[in-house]
Order: C-alpha cells, then structure tokens, then sequence
C-alpha cells in the first residue's frame, strides 16, 4: 500500500505541489512575520544602545499631579538645567536633547524627506550619536549639518545652500558639514537636520521651550556625582543612570513594534486557517474524485485499514 500511495503521489504530482506550496506559505507568512518584528525590535535596541553608549546619567523632567492629569501636556526640562548640570563637580559634558519635525526643501518647493527630523548639535562627540564625515560642525543661526542620507536626497553638499522648514518657520541655512550614525547614513528614520544649540532651541522649541533631556558624561565615584546633581537641581527634575536611561528610550521605541506583532500574527494564523481550509477541501475533492480507484483496491483485496493508511501516509508526505 505504501507503494501505492507513492505511486499516487508521483501520478498526481500537480496537486501534491499544489497543496504543498499551500502549506508552506501559510508556515513562511507566519514565520516571516515573527521574524520581521523580532529584526526590528533588535534593530531598534541596538541602534538607541549605540546612540547612548556614552551616557553615564540623564536629567529628565518629573510630572506634578497638576502636569499629569493633562493628557496633551509635553514634559521639557527647563534650560537653566543644563547650565547647572555643567557646573556640577564631576560632569565632564552635558547637552540638551531636542528633536522635532524639520523639513530640507528642494528648490523646486517639494519635500525631500516627509520623515526628516531637526536636532541639537551636540559639541562633545562622545556624546554626540553624529559624527562628521565631511565639512563642520554648525556655527551660529546660519549653517545646518545634514546626514548623508537626507543630504543624497536633497542633492545637497558642504558649503549648498538649503531651505529648511521648522516648527518656527522657513529659513535658508548653509551646509556646514556631512554626518553619519556609526555606519549607517543616518540616525533617524527620514534623515537628521542638525543645528547648533542655541539656534535649536530657536527653530526646534517653538511653543514648548526646554529640552527633552539632558544627557550627561561624568567622571570619578557615579553616587557621589548623582547626589551632587539632585542636590543642585530643581525637585522637577529626576536624575537617572545611563543604563536606565538607555532601557526606557529602547522601551519607547520599540514600543510600536508590540503593536504590530499582533497584526502581523493575525494575518499569519489567517494564512494558516486558509491553507488548513484548502488542504482540506483539496482532500475531500480528491478521495471523492478517487472512489472508484479506492473502491478497486477494496475489490481486489485491499482492507479499508490499508486504504486509511495509504491517504493518511499521502497527507503526512505533502506536510512534510
């Protein structure tokens, strides 16, 4: 009976093909999809591990019970905070984090990049996530440092000029420099837009002045420069190590990725029903359209065990 159903199988070999592409792309959509979300989770991880890798403290701000129960309320930490944490003993560097949606504008008025976002400079480049490939870092309220990704989308190079769209308006800057992330061409998704800090907290802070954190690097005994901190800085701020830092913003970022799973798997178990359903119905067609080939084997002195068997073993040969 076993070369029976082979035989079967190879008389038949459209429909094993068929019915074996069916399950193998229910299987590879469901694990392709569990791939994918776990690649990016990691991607993500890695990249905000990189960004940070410096950081041995973060100042953040704290929200009053006033502040909290504001749904649309944004939590900066106030300028006069970076000052402060740059006069406490043991703080070798500190910056100001600001990011907020800025625009490189072609010359024929379109968008090179809808994702793009505007950042601080940051002096200190082992805090600083950018580093320059070319050209230098932006001085004053007239030069910008563009990634090699946005500055390959907007044809742009050091020394262009480029119109730049920012929560406070539209301005033309000067290309100072070319920056990268570690080996990647860019640090955020669209491409970075960096400006000096002073002119960040002009065009970036438009509406909601402060940062939105600030970034420390210090040295000699951590606990004695954490308390040196909160002992110098105002109680609505909260003074974190770099590695908790690091793990909430890999939370934060990640945090989408927990919603698309679940999307991705729902279409992945409804490939899967719908292979189930078709390898079925395949089945039922084929032993209906072979009744009178399996009511020979029993005339001939098949038992219906052997029979069952034979279909059974058909079945387990496609899944396999």
């Amino acid at each position: 009976m076993f070369r029976y159903a082979l035989k079967s199988l190879r008389a038949n070999l459209t429909r094993l093909i068929a019915t074996a592409l069916a399950v193998i792309l229910g299987i590879g959509f469901l694990a392709s999809g569990l791939m994918l979300t776990d690649a990016m989770r990691s991607g993500l991880t890695g990249d905000v591990e990189e960004q940070y890798q410096n950081v041995d403290f973060a100042i953040l701000a704290t929200a009053s019970s006033e502040q909290s129960s504001g749904m649309d309320f944004q939590l900066t930490v106030p300028e006069t905070v970076l000052a402060t944490a740059r006069a406490t003993p043991g703080v070798e560097a500190a910056a100001g984090e600001i990011q907020a949606d800025a625009r490189v504008l072609r010359a024929d008025g379109t968008t090179a990049n809808l994702r793009s976002q505007g950042r601080a400079w940051i002096a200190d480049p082992e805090l600083n996530p950018l580093s320059l490939d070319e050209g230098s870092a932006p001085q004053g309220d007239q030069q910008v440092v563009l990634d090699r990704k946005l500055a390959s989308e907007a044809n742009a190079s050091v020394g262009s000029t480029v119109t730049v769209q920012t929560p406070a308006g539209t301005k033309q800057f000067k290309v100072s420099g070319i920056s990268s992330f570690g080996r990647q061409d860019a640090l955020d998704d669209g491409g970075t837009i960096s400006f000096s800090e002073q002119t960040a907290v002009e065009v970036l802070n438009a509406g909601t002045p402060g940062y939105s954190d600030v970034i420390l690097r210090t040295s000699g005994d951590a606990a004695t420069v954490q308390a040196a901190l909160q002992a110098a800085l105002p109680a609505s701020v909260d003074v974190v190590t770099g590695e908790q830092f690091v793990s909430d913003a890999a939370e934060s970022a990640s945090a989408f990725i927990g919603l698309l799973r679940p999307v991705l798997q729902g279409f992945a178990y409804l490939s899967m029903f719908v292979a189930a359903f078709v390898i079925f119905n395949t089945f039922s067609v084929v032993v209906t359209q072979r009744f009178r080939e399996l009511a020979l084997i029993r005339a001939v002195g098949g038992t219906p065990a052997q029979v069952r068997r034979s279909l059974i073993f058909e079945g387990m040969a496609i899944g396999v």
